[in-house]
């Protein structure tokens, strides 16, 4: 796992219980205290991002009611010399009495402090969208594939369809709106922008990139499930590299291209369809990433916020559910979703 470097600054008072609070994890190796002045004191120290937030969640009580007092994390790239000798290390998980139960993904105030940059609406985000879009829109007149992999991966629209995903997790609706208002914003750019180049470029309808886009099956959906999991779980271990791969396969950008272009070449059907994919693929993108956020057990820390998100969570995962039962009846009664 992830080694991370915790800094916290805290009244001289609580040293004592902070450090007894240290004592009792075994995996910190490194630690050390600095007394500062006005009677402040900081400590820190190494630790494995497993055992990071259980720390930090029963510490926390001690920071929130003093307005100067902070738990900082950094990320750490290597400690000489190891922190656990190898040979300690698989006798400890050879041996099953010592394992414990816990989530192999980074802290969730670091996946949070990633989500709420991508959540929001800037100008930037606006610009990459309407450049991603053009990108889009020339790949799939052009029927370059190599075109359209360079559109997913400018384009910043995933970003706040996980902070969305999130937000339920954590019963957050400030996150909630933020992501809700720059997705909407994000599709309506994208629509409007590919419908203008559609009313004056023709689009091949036989063309193999926009065949592609122009319709929905089960096999669509199986595959944005699998990736929104896949790219959700990485982005929770801190690969977040692995998040472009999501791009490329839960294409989000390229069928809503696709329908704006085709609407705007009078193809209301063709464009329908189009639009299907674009909806299956984000309806399966925030159902896998509450499922999975739920899976590596990113909860709120206080008992109240848990209660709400807990209601949050269960109506989200209802509607999303029911969005795309419905959608997969459509195709099994009717063939593809065009």
């Amino acid at each position: 796992m992830p080694l991370r470097q915790i800094e916290f600054i805290l009244p001289q008072t609580k040293l004592e219980t902070v450090l007894a609070e240290l004592e009792e994890n075994k995996d910190n190796e490194v630690r050390y205290s600095i007394r500062l002045e006005n009677g402040m004191a900081s400590i820190k120290t190494i630790m494995d991002t497993e055992s990071l937030e259980a720390v930090t969640d029963n510490l926390e009580q001690f920071f929130t009611n003093h307005e100067e007092a902070r738990i900082i994390i950094y990320p750490v790239e290597a400690v000489i010399p190891r922190l656990i000798d190898e040979k300690k290390q698989e006798e400890k998980e050879n041996d099953v009495g010592d394992i414990k139960p816990g989530h192999q993904r980074i802290h969730r105030e670091e996946l949070y402090s990633d989500i709420y940059d991508q959540a929001k609406l800037t100008k930037n985000y606006i610009i990459l969208i309407i450049l991603s879009a053009i990108v889009a829109a020339i790949g799939l007149i052009k029927n370059s594939e190599a075109i359209l992999i360079g559109a997913m991966v400018i384009a910043p629209m995933l970003g706040p369809n996980v902070a969305l995903a999130m937000a339920t997790t954590l019963g957050d609706p400030a996150l909630f709106r933020k992501s809700s208002i720059t997705a909407v914003a994000g599709i309506i750019v994208v629509f409007i922008v590919s419908l203008l180049i559609g009313f004056f470029i023709t689009v091949d309808l036989s063309s193999h990139s926009v065949v592609m886009r122009s319709a929905v099956s089960l096999s669509d959906i199986a595959l944005a499930l699998a990736a929104g999991v896949a790219g959700i779980l990485s982005f929770t271990m801190g690969a977040s590299t692995s998040v472009v791969g999501v791009m490329v396969a839960i294409a989000l950008i390229p069928p809503l291209v696709a329908s704006g272009l085709l609407l705007g070449n009078g193809q209301e059907m063709s464009s329908f369809g189009a639009f299907g994919l674009f909806t299956a693929n984000v309806i399966c993108l925030n159902l896998a990433g509450v499922l999975t956020f739920l899976y590596q057990g990113v909860r709120p820390t206080s008992w109240w916020e848990e209660k709400e998100a807990k209601k949050a969570t269960v109506h989200s995962l209802v509607i999303w559910t029911t969005l795309l039962l419905l959608l997969i009846a459509v195709i099994v009664f009717f063939g593809k979703f065009d």
